[in-house]
């Protein structure tokens, strides 16, 4: 039993760790993957993208982007907030 609690706990942390975390934020949207970080004011952003097949959202900004992969966690509650932020359509594929 407690070697099936720390694979769960190992788990749960490979999930975390391997796809990072999202923060939304009054300025901005922030990207953390273990030591990378990447953020773009809401009036940056460009464009909005959902590639609902595969849980992703794309966000650019001119050349740059963002991807987030929410397969793990709630897909339409960001791209409403982002969507509301940036007040731009989103492109859906």
């Amino acid at each position: 039993m407690p070697l099936l609690v720390l694979a769960v706990v190992l788990t749960a942390a490979g999930v975390l760790v391997g796809s990072g975390y999202v923060k939304t934020d009054a300025k901005c949207i922030t990207k953390k993957f273990l030591w990378w970080r990447g953020s773009f004011r809401w009036d940056e952003i460009t464009e909005i993208r959902c590639l609902k097949k595969k849980g992703i959202i794309e966000v650019h900004a001119g050349p740059q982007k963002l991807s987030f992969d929410l397969r793990f966690n709630a897909l339409e509650h960001l791209l409403n907030e982002i969507q509301d932020r940036t007040g731009l359509s989103v492109i859906r594929d």
